[in-house]
């Protein structure tokens, strides 16, 4: 059976250096601040959004909220296009919607909406954390997403849909 004291020693004479890059790694292996806040904003923004969705499912679904489609017709809506259900309803397409949400197919819209929000406000918190730490690379990256991702909802570059 091998010496224990002689195993280290050959260890630390010949693997010094890769014992303690390994020790190193192993201390920053846990996640970042700023991984830990985006996580759990992410976490708290996504449920918000899901509740909000359920809301005003059962709001819409109860007939509770007045519409121009009622729920019950909804289903015959599904077989036209977009801009067929929206002419159905009488909305212009993009985010019209917003302007009508006291009524039901409209106010049915805002929980996936506020879903496809979630990952812009979280970027929107996180750029400021890494604009302080001077983490320029960073930045510019969650800078760069955030410009994308609201571009793509703002509809500007809709290709023709």
């Amino acid at each position: 059976m091998p010496d224990p004291k002689t195993a280290r020693d050959s260890v630390g004479r010949s693997g010094g250096v890769a014992v303690a890059v390994a020790e190193a790694v192993s201390a920053d292996l846990g996640p970042s601040e700023v991984q830990v806040f985006y996580s759990r904003l992410l976490g708290k923004a996504a449920l918000a959004a899901l509740v909000a969705m359920l809301l005003t499912y059962v709001l819409y679904s109860s007939g509770a909220v007045a519409s121009k489609v009622p729920p019950g017709r909804v289903s015959e809506c599904w077989r036209d296009t977009p801009s067929a259900y929206n002419e159905t309803v009488g909305l212009r397409g993009g985010w019209a919607w917003v302007t009508q949400l006291g009524r039901g197919e409209c106010l049915s819209r805002l929980g996936p909406a506020l879903l496809g929000l979630v990952t812009i406000a979280c970027f929107a918190v996180a750029l400021p954390v890494f604009l302080r730490k001077r983490d320029w690379a960073f930045a510019a990256i969650v800078a760069a997403e955030i410009a994308v991702l609201a571009l793509s909802a703002s509809g500007l570059f809709a290709g023709g849909h």
